[in-house]
């Protein structure tokens, strides 16, 4: 984590799943809090890099082999605790602990960091190409898609018979070495 800027997760919300494919799981998503390292060094002002890691789930084959996913723009924001004299508003009107505000403390001032983006389509999202199972669409797709799915079960059921077979030696050969134990024990005790 250290590598990447980051000091530790705080919180995780949403679908936690990683595993699932996309058109399984029946929300959106995950939220992450985490704590950024902040510069050591606090008179530089050039580029401060932090980074994500990004897992995502498994999605709909294509017949390109790609698909593009849009990745919304992490929110940054400083939370400091208000000192213990500092008498703090709470305006009526407002609704709290809506969202990642509801993680930190009463006495927690905010201050949010707006980023400006840049190139043509100028939102707040990122648009990522992402690799996936690359199928002709039509009857030939099917077929394939049946290849994979045979493939796979031969292959966890050769896996199945290997692990069977591996046990079944274990046993065989602990069974054998008792027998010739007991046998040898019992012409000692006769001579």
């Amino acid at each position: 984590m250290k590598s990447h800027n980051l000091v530790s997760l705080r919180a995780v919300s949403g679908e936690t799943d990683l595993e699932a494919p996309d058109w399984v799981v029946p929300r959106w998503g995950s939220n992450l809090l985490l704590e950024l390292a902040t510069p050591q060094d606090q008179g530089s002002k050039g580029d401060w890099d932090i980074t994500i890691p990004l897992h995502l789930r498994y999605l709909h084959p294509s017949p390109s082999g790609n698909r593009t996913v849009s990745v919304p723009w992490p929110v940054v924001f400083w939370a400091c605790t208000a000192e213990q004299g500092t008498k703090m508003g709470v305006n009526p009107f407002d609704r709290v602990n809506l969202g990642w505000e509801g993680l930190f403390g009463p006495r927690t001032m905010f201050y949010q960091l707006d980023p400006s983006p840049s190139g043509q389509q100028n939102r707040l999202v990122e648009e990522i190409t992402v690799p996936v199972l690359p199928m002709k669409d039509g009857e030939d797709g099917a077929r394939q898609a049946r290849t994979i799915e045979i493939g796979t079960v031969a292959t966890i059921l050769l896996g199945f018979a290997w692990v069977l077979w591996k046990l079944g030696l274990v046993a065989w050969s602990s069974g054998t070495s008792r027998g010739k134990k007991a046998v040898g024990r019992s012409e000692k005790k006769y001579k």
